[in-house]
């Protein structure tokens, strides 16, 4: 089966030992947030992949930074490890966008309840 991706662009992402601000190639899948230097690096190793079930949420922070003379809309991706990724969005409407993307995803791994109510639902043939 192959592995679906729900969303990919460009976005700017500050790293998290050194605070350097760097373009990135951003994709979003089934399993994995993974970020490349570039869209023509993406047939090797991602530089690194954030795992879904990994990820607490996304969530807009309101912040605006202006990154080689643009506004740039920053958004947050907190994992239960300990680590803020943040991450920079070209638009009010792509960070948004992208934070709805993958909290959509990560809601998956967190409900095994609503799954298991769902497959127990006598009416789920009818």
């Amino acid at each position: 089966m192959a592995i679906k991706t729900h969303r990919s662009g460009y976005i700017f992402k500050k790293g998290g030992l050194f605070k350097s601000t760097k373009k990135r190639w951003l994709i979003l899948t089934d399993e994995e947030l993974a970020y490349f230097d570039d869209v023509s690096s993406t047939s090797a190793p991602p530089i690194d992949r954030i795992y879904l079930r990994l990820i607490v949420c996304a969530e807009n922070t309101g912040n605006v930074e202006n990154i080689k003379g643009k506004n740039y809309y920053e958004f947050l991706v907190k994992t239960n490890l300990g680590r803020d990724y943040q991450i920079y969005a070209e638009s009010e409407n792509e960070r948004n966008v992208w934070i709805e993307s993958i909290n959509k995803l990560t809601h998956a791994f967190k409900s095994p309840v609503k799954s298991f109510v769902k497959a127990t639902d006598p009416n789920m043939f009818n």
